[in-house]
């Protein structure tokens, strides 16, 4: 009697835990649901921390050499222009841009806290989307490579639930940078007209009605190299990082569950680690932005003209302006957004 009270309870365990689609790598609605809406709190909460420090880094990025970024790209138009006989009209943009410039170093000294949440309107609008699609890609892409084989581990973990400690790091970082890649389509756009308002104090028509004169839809894509980097690598090595540092932890402590401290930790320093690698791209993709904005001209800079040009000007220190600030930002952020998006995707998963 006793040997099949054993064996009934084992069954109904197994059945139980079989019928759990989150105990598991498979894709499934309720895997995607919980990823998107997790995503979308996780998301809106690192903005609403985030965005008034991500002016300052973008002042700070944008101000040093705002001169000559303007001087220089004015003088590529220009030089276009001056042969279709447009001189005047272009001699007046350019003055127009190197007077901008020059008032532009104050720009920082001048902001109110107010003005530092400028341009948040659209992200917020949007961050909880863009945050969630990330996500769920993200997860899904995590469970796809685990299902294949391609990142589960020899000997799978007695829960089988790879979100946390049962998948390779290497199937992290490639579902984190495939994600970013994919989105970075969606994002590109909406970070130009961010930033172009952070710098400019312009209204969102401003920016959008000025980005579309500069070159029709194709403006809207400046930078498009360096963005996808950020966007793709970036994420691929903050949300490895994050992974591996949650690991080591959890080995440290003997296989125990991570706080929410520990995980705040794990996120800040993967936040650190991730601005440090894309830092120098997210510069150019800054100087893009701001070059626009300054001189009004149809020659939009490539990434490689910009990466040239910020190298001829300001050397190796050039890519790292406002690095300090950024750093500063991205540990607090990092550890918001990533502990929120685990706690809110194992709530979910226990429903």
């Amino acid at each position: 009697v006793n040997s099949n009270g054993s064996n009934n309870n084992n069954h109904t365990h197994a059945t139980t835990t079989s019928s759990n689609p989150n105990n598991h790598g498979h894709i499934t609605r309720e895997s995607i649901r919980n990823s998107v809406l997790a995503g979308y709190v996780a998301g809106s909460c690192g903005l609403l921390m985030g965005h008034p420090l991500d002016s300052l880094k973008v002042l700070m990025q944008a101000n040093f050499s705002s001169t000559t970024t303007a001087g220089n790209v004015t003088s590529a138009a220009t030089t276009t222009a001056m042969n279709n006989g447009a001189t005047a009209q272009l001699r007046s943009m350019h003055t127009a841009a190197v007077v901008q410039a020059g008032n532009s170093n104050s720009n920082l000294k001048k902001r109110s806290l107010m003005n530092l949440y400028k341009g948040i309107g659209t992200p917020l609008l949007t961050a909880g989307v863009m945050h969630s699609m990330n996500f769920m890609l993200y997860d899904s892409m995590r469970r796809l490579l685990y299902n294949c084989g391609i990142s589960s581990p020899s000997s799978r973990n007695v829960k089988g639930n790879y979100c946390y400690d049962d998948d390779i790091l290497y199937g992290v970082a490639l579902s984190g940078g495939a994600a970013g890649a994919v989105v970075s389509l969606y994002t590109s756009p909406l970070q130009l007209v961010k930033t172009k308002q952070q710098l400019m104090l312009w209204s969102l028509r401003q920016s959008l009605v000025g980005t579309y004169q500069q070159g029709g839809v194709k403006a809207f894509y400046a930078g498009f190299g360096a963005h996808c980097y950020c966007d793709s690598i970036g994420r691929a090595v903050y949300l490895g990082s994050y992974e591996f540092t949650k690991r080591e932890i959890r080995k440290s402590k003997m296989g125990e569950a991570l706080n929410v401290w520990e995980r705040m930790f794990s996120a800040g320093v993967a936040g650190i680690i991730c601005w440090t690698a894309i830092f120098p791209a997210d510069v150019i993709r800054c100087r893009i932005y701001h070059s626009m904005a300054k001189a009004s001209s149809c020659h939009i800079p490539s990434t490689a003209e910009m990466a040239r040009h910020i190298y001829r000007n300001d050397g190796i220190n050039g890519f790292f302006r406002g690095f300090t600030i950024t750093v500063l930002r991205a540990g607090p952020v990092a550890s918001i957004v990533l502990p929120i998006y685990d706690i809110a995707l194992e709530f979910l998963q226990s429903y």
